[in-house]
């Protein structure tokens, strides 16, 4: 349920004046209370479904009013991959406290979000330049996949594979690299 709530409370104040500009708020934002209200009140997820669903329409659709011009410019994809994960990074420290997991839900937002910007940058590869330049776009998959070791499954380890100031490193490298962009 915790995850339901997650992209209302710590993700949509950042991105409501965007979304406002583009008119596809009020959607997104009533198919992101109607999800979260379901999974308050401990529906099952069959029932649960059909409203993920809808979310994730609302969603394809706010994202179709991007301008394919941007979609396609690498400086422009790799502020996204960077919001990524840098809120990724801001999770796992959310995550640990004084090297112990406290707060699980927050280590599996920021995998999942770390997740989504792998998955992305596999879809980007002719946007990073994968046919031209195969070493650079390799170099930073594997920066990714440094950065997720930290995750290394859904449920948090008994104790952090990294250190906050390690993973702190790997994501620095990984910036680094999508910077280059």
């Amino acid at each position: 349920m915790v995850h339901f709530a997650h992209p209302l409370d710590e993700q949509y104040e950042a991105l409501e004046p965007v979304l406002e500009s583009r008119g596809v708020d009020d959607v997104l934002e009533v198919s992101l209370e109607t999800l979260e209200q379901g999974a308050r009140e401990g529906l099952a997820w069959e029932a649960l479904e059909s409203r993920y669903a809808e979310v994730e329409t609302t969603i394809r659709e706010a994202m179709d009013t991007t301008e394919a011009s941007l979609l396609q410019d690498p400086a422009f994809v790799s502020r996204v991959h960077r919001a990524l994960i840098t809120a990724s990074l801001y999770e796992y420290a959310e995550a640990v406290d004084e090297g112990d997991f406290t707060n699980v839900v927050e280590y599996q937002d920021g995998r999942g979000m770390m997740q989504v910007g792998r998955r992305m940058l596999e879809r980007q590869g002719e946007i990073f330049g994968a046919t031209e330049d195969a070493e650079g776009y390799q170099a930073l998959l594997d920066a990714y996949n440094e950065a997720l070791r930290a995750w290394p499954s859904a449920e948090a380890p008994a104790e952090p594979v990294m250190s906050f100031g390690e993973l702190s490193g790997a994501v620095f490298r990984l910036e680094n690299l999508l910077g280059d962009y």
